[in-house]
């Protein structure tokens, strides 16, 4: 999509939902786009090299010829990029790639179609589809983690050249030695490039400064490099599809247990297969509650959108925002006095967030809420965490509500534990506590 640069984040939501931009295909090398998603957006990427036959290659260059001067409006949940490549791709390639039976296309699922087109070739002997895929980390989490690894005297060296903006960073460095010396410099030429990608207007003094450094570590000796540990984050085709259909048994304080049916347009939870790094994104997610003893069927809870982004890196050095955030819109069902009613709740909440390696994340957040239902205006704190394995996880929160009308204050308790049986098929165990006790079970299928 052809967008503006530095434009505002409002305006970019809303033209991107609705049609507000348009978008070409492109004939530039595949390295200017790695360039731009990684280097100067500082996005991670995922490479799929497709193993395609030569009329294939020539077929895909035919018709891509025909469409450099075509235009089409870009929405970012249906006509987006994903969704072009798979109408390319259905011109050459014998299966459908591009699915046309559903409104919403977002970019997991050209993946997930491609991997089960290879899936199904291999299973029948036949030319496999994906020849590789390779992990790109961004710019940003390659600086992330060349200054991780320097020692903690490197690290106050490095920290001291950046805060000071020191033009003689030479001196700040003569007390370490030779070794430690090249490992600063290589991180400070690091963290220069990052700044240079970061700024799009041209900066004749970055770029003086970097060679400045780059200057000073061709001085000192070659040394053998250590290739650098970024954990991998795993593609999009290697976790759960983003949609689901669950059923469930819910019992209620207050109410006779009830079955649940739900559907969800985008579902990446924080206890699920996940490639968002415990963050949790929930997109038009609707549940349906069906009476055991009657044939009544009623609207349980809806969830319009759910997000919960945890910075569990960030760079101090770039004066980058280290504050996690969250949000939820959505309508939950309570039961008072033998009553149903519902609470239309916008809530959002700011805080901070801390990766503890392999074990999980641990979070705190202060958040704020509006409410249909009494009190309609909550704020409070609360504390929680992630943790677990691949294929089971389990996530606890537990804070204190107060209501700002009549004061006074609730114990909020909320635990999912999710068993992953496969990439497709999921059980989870949900407990919610606030003015209610509610227990959950649900089967959750992935498509």
């Amino acid at each position: 999509a052809t967008v503006p640069i530095n434009e505002n984040i409002v305006m970019y939501v809303l033209n991107g939902l609705f049609g507000g931009y348009t978008a070409t295909y492109s004939d530039k090398f595949f390295y200017f786009h790695d360039q731009v998603i990684t280097n100067r957006e500082f996005r991670d990427m995922w490479e799929y090299t497709l193993k395609l036959t030569d009329s294939e290659k020539k077929m895909l260059i035919y018709h891509l010829a025909e469409l450099l001067t075509k235009r089409f409006k870009y929405y970012f949940l249906s006509a987006n990029c994903a969704q072009g490549v798979a109408v390319l791709l259905d011109t050459f390639i014998k299966e459908d790639v591009y699915n046309f039976n559903y409104p919403i296309y977002v970019p997991e699922e050209l993946f997930h179609r491609l991997q089960q087109i290879d899936a199904k070739r291999r299973e029948n002997k036949e030319a496999e589809l994906i020849k590789n895929i390779r992990y790109i980390p961004s710019a940003r989490r390659y600086l992330f983690y060349e200054t991780k690894r320097l020692s903690s005297e490197e690290r106050r060296a490095y920290l001291n050249i950046t805060n000071n903006h020191s033009e003689d960073f030479v001196s700040l460095l003569k007390e370490l030695d030779i070794a430690s010396r090249i490992n600063v410099l290589n991180a400070l030429l690091a963290y220069q490039y990052y700044k240079l990608m970061a700024s799009y207007e041209e900066n004749q003094r970055l770029k003086e400064y970097k060679d400045k450094i780059l200057l000073e570590r061709l001085r000192l000796p070659i040394k053998k490099e250590i290739p650098l540990n970024i954990p991998e984050i795993p593609s999009p085709a290697n976790v759960s599809p983003p949609s689901t259909f669950n059923i469930g048994f819910v019992n209620m304080e207050g109410s006779d247990p009830f079955s649940t049916v739900g559907v969800t347009v985008f579902r990446k939870e924080s206890v699920g297969m996940n490639a968002l790094e415990y963050s949790e994104c929930v997109a038009l997610d609707l549940n349906v509650g069906i009476a055991f003893d009657s044939e009544k069927i009623f609207v349980d809870n809806v969830n319009f959108l759910e997000i919960k982004d945890f910075r569990t890196f960030y760079l101090k050095e770039a004066k980058e925002n280290p504050l996690s955030w969250k949000v939820r819109a959505g309508i939950d069902r309570y039961n008072i006095d033998d009553n149903a009613s519902y609470d239309y709740v916008l809530d959002g909440g700011i805080g901070m967030a801390k990766k503890a390696n392999n074990i999980g994340v641990f979070y705190g957040f202060m958040s704020a809420s509006l409410h249909s239902l009494d009190q309609q205006y909550r704020a409070g704190p609360s504390l929680g965490f992630v943790t677990g394995s691949e294929f089971v996880k389990l996530q606890m929160d537990y804070g204190l509500e107060f209501g700002l009308e009549d004061y006074g204050y609730i114990e909020t308790v909320q635990t999912k534990l999710q068993y992953q049986i496969n990439k497709q098929h999921a059980l989870q165990v949900s407990f919610k506590k606030n003015s209610q006790k509610r227990l959950t079970v649900s089967y959750f299928f992935y498509w």
